[in-house]
């Protein structure tokens, strides 16, 4: 059957599935899609066709369709590095810990087997490179950096998309010296890449000549300066004894032979920054745009970077992503938009698949589906999987955990995308059942990768502690990574016992404090996961701590004595324990220092004690477990908070409704009552099952001053710069997308500096409170966690 030549002319590589029964091109269609900001790295506008800096996780294809409608013809400079079908499996290498020498931990980087080998790598390639052809603006340029074993095949796919007159140089890269097991070949040595340049235009390209610098010891025969300013570059690099004496990082030799380089980040197919800078100073201009959709680790990302370029990277596999996130991260004053194709990816792939949701998920498990509350069962667990969409709420969760109680199973397996509760959230309570929820991941759309490790992993419960302070501006905050547990068993588990660290299965985080759009969860009516209001309220832990007691008293048509007492409490910092005014009061038997309270506004001219309630009480000596609990507060002002997302608390907040039932006073007395039985509060919310709040006394001296820095400048911390104590409650996680994630403080561990940095620092707050503390979590496991806290000051 003849075929249609490629529009160019040129001679054509074919593969099989190029072309159709009818002799037709298979084209692979455009998809209409958009990208998902996640997160706001140093400022600036949520906006990707604004931002100087763009990176996107996910298929390079869709991401390029989805940049199609804002920078077709604005891309100035591409430089790929795709696989080379070498049929291998590429890991990562991470030491467990802050210790270099610590616990190894291997994990899946991404795969190079393609079905038929180079043909399969052709078929990938070949809409790719059409998509970065319309990208490309008319005066723009194209690197491809390939092996010599594929490199004729796809010289011929670039003729034929760009055309044979478009080609400008093979560049041969010699990667360095021989050593090692490449000696020990019984052949010519192999000794170098390909990197094939094209332009989109021959008579508009941009170049700039380069040059290598002469020895200091370089004179002309004749004494003339030299017209060159160096001896220029060939299209032979790392091959002249002027690029032999390129030293530190100016070396041209490959970073996967330099054992000590500070640029390693462990990827398996990193390249030298070196490389990179050559091509971005000879292709592009200050200021231009330069892309990599297989950016890997980011090295031309960072190049783009140092040499004042914007720049957008993409890559589809995930801990490639993570680990450019963190080298870009860390350069001074770069600001970028870290983005993601959402849920728009994930039905793509699903519009493509024989299986019914969740099917494909069953099948990897290895569970056999069912019809009877849960979606699977394996050996003696069941498996419920989420919808494809959406999240996971904690009232499906419970359904299934009692539907697999009825089964007479004793573990439950929720494998979900997005979650709309707290990580720790008592999920099977009465039913014996243990639930483990499953982080579902990306690398479960890239078929390829099912024969290793599987495509989910543990969602961890972390645990932060957040202080908060008063300063003359405002207020400000300061967070603490304590640590981070899986509560199933893992691959890293020997490794994370062996290292001793609570924080070694962290291997970056990130903290943001925004001003509290979303009530807490036993208020929640809306989040960024679309969460039904009922269903985030079954999610929440017993004993939030709302603590309005002045309003809800003012609402519920309380006595002004009553409004006053809360009120006076609570700007005392009585309020931070959080108590069961009736429960407390029938516990104990009796009501005196509710009858006390009564009393007292009885004989005192009401109108004065409303106004000085706890003053007053101390003055007068009527009320004296009133006037300990004033004075106790004040001292202990500074209690240090733990948070530790989920549980349920033991101590639960009902002042409201109970000042509803019985009458005046009953907030007043039941601070006072749990001041005087548990002293001034500190307030640890643990993360895995039952949350306690326990009040302990501790003077201003145990915390406070000893853990707060003083503010530069005329800024400084109020009450003798003692820090509050936050109340903290766990807040209905939120979806990534609807609201960017934008970090005040980040830290990750990197291949040369393995010591994480747990604590933020002060942070200046947003208005006067209350506030969402979100904190994102890439595990060691390679799962990204979203954890999230409301915080209020309430000294």
């Amino acid at each position: 059957m003849s075929r249609p030549r490629s529009a160019s002319g040129a001679v054509e590589v074919v593969w099989p599935g190029k072309y159709g029964p009818d002799g037709a091109r298979v084209e692979v269609p455009a998809r209409a899609l958009g990208l998902q900001v996640e997160q706001v790295i140093g400022g600036g506008a949520a906006e990707p066709t604004r931002a100087p800096g763009l990176l996107v996780g996910g298929d390079n294809l869709l991401v390029m369709d989805a940049l199609m409608a804002t920078h077709a013809g604005a891309i100035d400079l591409v430089y790929i590095d795709p696989p080379f079908a070498t049929g291998h499996e590429f890991e990562r290498t991470t030491r467990v810990g802050a210790d270099a020498e610590g616990p190894e931990l291997r994990s899946r980087a991404y795969s190079d087997r393609w079905p038929g080998g180079v043909a399969g790598l052709l078929q990938m390639l070949d809409p790719r490179l059409r998509r970065i052809h319309r990208l490309l603006a008319p005066h723009g340029s194209l690197y491809v950096h390939v092996d010599p074993i594929v490199g004729h095949a796809v010289k011929l796919l670039l003729d034929e998309i760009f055309g044979p007159g478009c080609f400008q140089r093979e560049i041969v890269w010699r990667v360095g010296w021989v050593s090692g097991f490449k000696a020990r070949a019984n052949n010519w040595i192999r000794n170098h890449d390909l990197i094939y340049f094209y332009v989109k235009d021959p008579q508009r390209f941009v170049f700039h000549r380069q040059v290598n610098p002469h020895p200091a010891e370089y004179r002309r025969r004749k004494g003339e300066a030299d017209q060159q300013g160096g001896v220029p570059v060939e299209d032979v690099w790392n091959a002249s004894p002027a690029e032999w004496r390129l030293r530190g990082p100016d070396s041209l030799d490959s970073i996967q032979i330099k054992s000590f380089s500070r640029e390693k980040t462990g990827w398996a197919t990193q390249k030298n920054e070196s490389l990179l800078r050559r091509i971005v100073a000879a292709s592009s201009d200050p200021g231009a745009l330069v892309a990599d959709f297989f950016c890997g680790a980011g090295t031309t990302l960072a190049a783009a970077q140092a040499l004042g370029r914007r720049w957008i990277g993409c890559d589809s596999a995930a801990a490639a992503i993570e680990l450019a996130h963190a080298r870009m991260a860390e350069k001074p004053g770069v600001k970028f938009v870290r983005a993601g194709l959402g849920a728009a990816e994930r039905q793509i792939w699903h519009s493509g698949q024989t299986e019914s949701w969740p099917a494909a998920v069953l099948r990897l498990r290895g569970a056999q589906a069912v019809a009877r509350g849960v979606a699977g069962i394996a050996g003696e667990a069941a498996v419920w999987v989420g919808p494809l969409d959406g999240a996971v709420t904690a009232e499906e969760v419970a359904a299934a955990a009692a539907a697999a109680a009825e089964l007479g199973l004793r573990r439950l397996e929720v494998l979900a995308w997005g979650w709309a509760f707290p990580a720790g959230t008592e999920l099977a309570q009465g039913t014996g059942v243990g639930v483990v929820c499953l982080q579902l991941r990306r690398v479960l759309l890239d078929p390829r990768s099912h024969a290793g490790e599987p495509p989910w992993s543990e969602r961890p419960q972390v645990e932060v502690r957040f202080t908060v302070e008063a300063t003359e501006a405002g207020f400000r905050a300061r967070a603490t990574l304590v640590g981070a547990r899986f509560s199933a068993p893992t691959r890293a588990t020997a490794a994370l016992e062996s290292a001793g660290d609570a924080r070694a299965a962290v291997e970056a985080w990130s903290v943001e404090f925004s001003a509290c759009a979303q009530r807490s969860l036993e208020d929640a009516g809306g989040s960024r996961t679309g969460a039904p209001r009922q269903a985030a309220s079954a999610a929440a832990p017993k004993g939030q701590a709302t603590a309005e007691a002045a309003s809800e008293a003012e609402r519920q048509g309380a006595s002004q004595v009553e409004a006053s007492a809360a009120s006076e409490v609570e700007r005392s910092c009585a309020s931070q324990v959080e108590a069961e005014a009736a429960s407390e009061a029938e516990r104990q038997g009796a009501s005196q220092v509710e009858a006390s309270a009564a009393s007292e506004v009885e004989r005192s001219c009401a109108s004065q004690v409303e106004a000085e309630a706890a003053s007053e009480a101390e003055r007068r000596g009527a009320s004296q477990v009133e006037a300990s609990a004033a004075s106790e507060a004040e001292r202990s002002c500074a209690s240090q908070v733990e948070a530790e997302q989920g549980g349920a608390s033991q101590v639960e907040a009902g002042a409201a409704s109970e000042a509803e039932q019985r009458g005046a006073s009953q907030v007043e007395a039941s601070a006072a009552s749990e001041a005087e039985r548990r002293g001034a509060s500190q307030v640890e919310a643990e993360q895995g099952g039952a949350s306690q709040v326990e009040a302990e006394r501790r003077g201003a001296s145990q915390v406070g001053a000893s853990e707060a820095e003083p503010l530069g400048g005329a800024s400084r911390a109020l009450s003798g710069g003692v820090a509050s104590s936050p109340r903290v409650s766990p807040a209905v996680p939120e979806a990534i997308g609807m609201s960017p994630h934008r970090p005040a403080f980040a830290a990750a561990r990197t291949r040369n500096r393995r010591e994480l940095d747990a604590d933020s620092g002060w942070i200046e707050l947003p208005g006067a409170g209350p506030w969402t503390a979100s904190v994102r979590v890439i595990d060691v496991l390679g799962g990204e966690s979203w954890h999230t806290w409301r915080i209020e000051h309430v000294c």
